[in-house]
């Protein structure tokens, strides 16, 4: 086992837009380095996929525009695997529209996932980590 696997073996990690490649690929590597994953996505049918692919993984549905519940998804990923050591914050949408043509409702959709999720997120599971005195986020951005 290498460094890196025993240093996250045994912890539990959440991705976030687990049912794309870049989320699927992220939960693999978790998954093999030893992490109990929590897959994140909106995409139900495509997420319950996803976990079949991912050993040892918890598929949670959820729509991370709504800022308000992300509380409760992290304490219902706790609940059902452990504190959350690692956060990948893969999540990110864009708009096929021009910048001319992009509306502010368009425009509030793109920043409620891309930003305002990934903020979120981890401000809800800073506090555990910092119990845990360890933990890892990472956020990708397009």
């Amino acid at each position: 086992m290498s460094e890196r696997e025993h240093e996250l073996a045994g912890k539990t990690a959440v991705v976030t837009g687990a049912a794309g490649p870049m989320g699927l690929a992220a939960a693999c590597a978790l998954a093999q380095a030893g992490c109990s994953v929590a897959l994140v996505d909106l995409a139900g049918e495509r997420l319950e996929r996803a976990a079949k692919e991912v050993t040892g993984s918890v598929a949670f549905t959820a729509d991370l525009t709504s800022i308000g519940e992300i509380p409760a998804l992290v304490a219902r990923i706790e609940s059902r695997l452990s504190t959350v050591a690692v956060l990948v914050n893969n999540a990110g949408v864009l708009s096929n529209a021009k910048s001319q043509a992009t509306d502010e409702n368009e425009w509030r959709r793109v920043l409620a996932i891309n930003l305002d999720a990934a903020f979120f997120l981890a401000r809800a599971c800073v506090a555990g980590m910092k119990r845990m005195r360890w933990g890892r986020i990472i956020n990708t951005t397009s």
